[in-house]
Parts: C-alpha cells; structure tokens; sequence
C-alpha cells in the first residue's frame, strides 16, 4: 500500500513538456510554472508564452475573493507586472481637465474641442496625447444630445461611460471589468449611491447614453461600485499651468491585473506610474511562493482607526491584518496617546479585531503599574481638538510648527500620525532654508537631522524594504549629515578621521535613498530626485577620496616623525 501510493504521487508530480508532452527536463525560469524537454521547444512556444509568462497565480476565497500569489519565489526589487489602464478618468467632484491629456483646464477660459466629434474638451489644438481615441470620438460625434459643456459640467460621467464604451469596442475587456468587485449590495441607497444616481446615471439617462434596461439592472451603479473600489489614483504629468489652475488634481485608472492586489497595511510591494499611465508593480521585500501579494490601499502613516474607517467607507472591508491586530501599530505607537494618570506609558486601544466604533472603543494604559483605562470618545474628543489646532496654526513658520509639536508631545506619542505629519512639514520648510541659505544656522540643519531620525524607524516598520518616503527621507537625511560634518571639520571641532567616518555614513544614506528611488519613472519627481541624488553619489564619492588622502598624508607624517625619533 505505502508502495503504491509513492509511485502514484510520483505519477502525479512528473513534469511534462509543454509542446509535446513527454518528460520536462527544463523549467521556465521567469514564471516556474512551464516546462519543456528541449530548449528547441522553449523556444518554438516561446512566442505562445510570452503573454501567459507570469509570476503569480490568481486564486479565489471567500474572504479576499480574487486575488493573485506568486508563482515562485520573487526577489527584492523583481517586476512582478506591469499594467495598462483599461479606462482613466476623473475622480468624484473632478475639476474640468482635457480628455486626452488630463491637464486641468482653467474655469475661465472656453476650452478647446475636438475638431472631430467638436465635443471633448481639449487644454488646447495641439494636444497629442491619446486619451481621447478614435472609439470615443466616433461616440461623441454621433451622440444628439452630448456638448462639451455637458462634459465640463458633469465630469462624474466620463469614467463610467469610457466603461460603457468597452460593451462594443472591446467585449472581453468589457467582461473582465464585470467580473471586478463592486460591492453593490452594501452601497445600495447609501449617500454614495444617490449620489451616482444623480449625477451619473440620471445625467447619462437625460442624454440617451444609458438604455432602460441598463437603469433596470443597475448597470451604471455597479460600474461606479468598481471604479469606487478597485481604482488607483493617479498623478497628472507635470504642466506648466496658470497661477488658477489646481496643479494638485489627479485622475484614476482601472488596472485589471494591479486591481488583484489584495490589501494590507504592511505591503511587500512598490508601485510606479510613468507619464503614460503605464503601472509597474515591483516586489518591496523579498517574496516567498504562494504568498499573496499585498498593496497597502491606505496612507502608511495613518493611524489604525483612520486606516480602518478609509477600508470600511471605500472599500468596503474591515482589514485583520497584523498591523491592524496590533495595538500599538506593530511597536510603533502611531495611535498611541501619553497617559495622563502616570505620564510614563502610552494609551492604547484594546479588542482592535472586534467591529467596535473608535469613539465606543477602550484604551488602556500599557505601564503595568498604571494600567489606567480610558474611553474611545475621550480619545477621539482629543484628535480632533488637536486637529483644530493645527488647522488655525500658520505651518508656514518655523517656531509655529515647533511650538505645536512640544505643546502636542504632552497628549501624543513621538511616533503618533499628528506628531509625524509635523515633523514632515517641519522637514520640508528645514529643507527650503537650507536651498535658499548659503549658511543656515547650526540649529535648522541639526533640527531637520534629528526629525529624519525619528521617522525613519517608523516607515521602516510600516513600508520596510523598497518605499518612496523612505527613499525620500534618506536623501533629505544625508544632506545636513555631509553639511554638519563639514561645518565641524572646518572649525576644528573634530578630526579628519572622525569627518571620513561621518562622510562615509553620509555615502551609506544617500546609497540607501537611492535605492529606493530607482524604482521611480524618469520623468516623475521622484525619478528626477533619483538622477540628481546619483549625481550628488558622485560628488560625495569625490569628497570621500579627498579625506582618505587627507587622513593618509597624516598618518604617513605621523609614521614618518616616529622614525625620526627612533
């Protein structure tokens, strides 16, 4: 029996070729999951697998749905995929923006049109971008009822009705967008709902691009239901726009293969969009296979309430990740406020994995000899007293933000979202001084040192591997780093070899931001960051070799006196 049954188990995990179906002695290297006899047939299906050639398996479960693993291991940094959007337009209570390249287009001034359906508003007659093609302009074109100044006034309408296009012009696409989650039965008459009946569906109704049937059977509610859950927002490319137009407005995408991502609040991976929209998913960290992989659909530096009160409004689940399980937000203390009753613990919240309401949620001091208990409203009464405090704050000066931030640290912990999102801002106005100060003073560029080293820790727990902000903030790191090192050289404060010591941590800084940030497209601010952060590599790589020389000519005049002396 036992004999048996090996030989049936060997039986089944033979591996056979892929063409002609005898035994495999070869393995596709990329995606682990065909194999061939030959190399001659790798390559006579070669152009047959190019398309199926993944590195992750789609898979189904009543809690997460449809969502992919990897197909083998992955490594740090590996091309997991890369997307095309299959429909971009604008958000909920968009600003108007031209069709084909998505630049905002300025309220007081008549938009240019498509000089060939005379309909979709343009930023200008030169235009070359195609995000209004040839299907939608034949759409508009022969539509009785549709005007540019409908699109401008309704701009709601346009993402819902480039998926209705989809119905004819591409039906598999159409049938694989169907097929996405859109929750319907739980936004069913809520606000969310009416208002896409109102603004959407009726609007498309009162113009005949929507049939009866298509109101009937809730088609365009459950269009928005998907693009309201499963679409990423996307950054305009950078335009250089009047003083009245909101440069700050983005657009949203609808990825077939990004959208089975499933969601935690510690992802294992990163996400680039160039300026065509095209989306390419690196793995963050390293990757076993068959783990699901995971984008975190929230802000990292969110604290738990606000992470779980994003999911449950928008998408449409409550999140049990680790994260979310921990009361101190993995060691983090990103919730966490200062007990009052002791001053020493940190006030956490408790039965995090139960369906409670922040403000009927209990918080307990974690100092064992405390242990003080506090209720969820008090808590949230605190929040949002401070918030009102910082809003009415000028977070343009300096003191201000410093003065908030000691005034804060006596409710909230070091780590908190509040405290971190000042420390941020109080970077990035450090930052500015010293691009516009030739010699700022010793203060300013120790300040933005010591807040860069208090965040770090923080995003290394929350985005650990590959991650923008930790690209970011190692780069406005290492700056004052190189800058005080050489301050204190020059006024004798410390020795040549103490400078090549913190030069070469300085290197290691900026190594590490680079990292991150190559990841990043060309083009985007980030991607530029990237190129002069290369270029500052090879400065400092200069400085460094310098030093060395300095500290060698000292230790040959060292070594040479003690012979003298001998």
């Amino acid at each position: 029996m036992v004999k048996a049954h090996k030989k049936e188990n060997q039986k089944e995990i033979t591996k056979k070729c892929t063409v002609c179906l005898t035994v495999a002695t070869i393995t596709c290297n990329n995606c682990n999951s065909v194999h061939y006899c030959s190399k001659e047939h790798q390559k006579e299906h070669l152009k047959a697998h190019k398309n199926d050639c993944k590195l992750y398996v789609i898979r189904t479960n009543s809690i997460l749905g449809r969502y992919i693993v990897t197909g083998r291991d992955i490594k740090q940094g590996e091309t997991i995929l890369k997307d095309t959007p299959i429909v971009i337009g604008p958000p909920i209570e968009a600003s108007p923006l031209c069709l084909n390249c998505y630049k905002p287009i300025s309220p007081s001034k008549k938009p240019f049109c498509c000089p060939k359906c005379q309909i979709a508003p343009l930023c200008s007659s030169m235009c070359s971008a195609t995000g209004h093609n040839k299907i939608e302009c034949e759409k508009f074109r022969t539509s009785t009822a549709l005007t540019a100044e409908t699109l401008l006034q309704h701009c709601q309408i346009i993402a819902p009705l480039r998926c209705l296009f989809l119905r004819e012009s591409d039906p598999d696409t159409w049938k694989e967008l169907m097929k996405m989650e859109s929750h319907l039965e739980k936004r069913r008459d809520t606000p969310i709902w009416r208002n896409h009946k109102s603004n959407v569906e009726e609007v498309l109704a009162s113009f005949g691009l929507v049939s009866k049937d298509d109101v009937k059977n809730e088609v365009v509610q459950k269009i928005c239901g998907i693009l309201d859950v499963n679409t990423f927002e996307l950054r305009i490319p950078e335009f250089e726009l009047g003083p009245s137009v909101n440069i700050r407005e983005c657009v949203r995408g609808v990825y077939l293969q990004a959208a089975l991502m499933a969601h935690d609040c510690i992802g294992n991976t990163h996400l680039a969009v160039d300026d065509n929209f095209n989306l390419t998913v690196h793995a963050s960290v390293p990757i076993k296979k068959g783990t699901p992989i995971y984008f975190n659909y929230t802000n990292a530096l969110q604290g738990t309430y606000d992470r779980q009160d994003h999911l449950k409004e928008g998408k449409y689940f409550k999140c049990s990740c680790k994260r979310c399980r921990s009361s101190t937000d993995c060691g983090t203390h990103l919730s966490s406020l200062v007990c009052i009753k002791c001053h020493r613990g940190m006030v956490a919240p408790l039965k995090l994995t139960e369906n409670i309401h922040r403000y009927e949620s209990v918080w307990k001091c974690l100092d064992k000899k405390c242990s003080y208990i506090y209720r969820g409203n008090m808590i949230g009464t605190a929040i949002t007293q401070s918030k009102n405090i910082i809003e009415d704050a000028d977070k343009t000066d300096i003191r201000t933000v410093e003065s908030l931030i000691k005034k804060l640290l006596i409710t909230f912990s070091p780590n908190h979202y509040i405290i971190l999102d000042l420390k941020q801002w109080l970077i990035g106005l450090h930052s500015e001084i010293l691009r516009r100060d030739p010699n700022p003073s010793r203060k300013i560029i120790s300040s933005k040192l010591q807040l860069c080293k208090e965040i770090l820790p923080v995003l290394e727990t929350v985005e650990p591997g590959i991650s923008r902000l930790r690209g970011i903030t190692y780069y406005e790191m290492h700056i004052p780093m190189v800058v005080l090192a050489n301050r204190e050289y020059d006024s004798g404060e410390i020795s040549a070899e103490e400078l090549l010591k913190r030069m070469l941590e300085s290197e290691d800084v900026l190594k590490k931001a680079i990292s991150c940030l190559l990841y990043e497209p060309s083009a985007s601010p980030e991607g530029r960051l990237a190129a002069r952060a290369l270029h500052e590599l090879k400065l400092l790589r200069k400085s460094v070799s310098s030093v060395e020389q300095i500290v060698e000519n000292k230790k040959e005049a060292i070594d040479k006196r003690r012979r003298k002396k001998k």
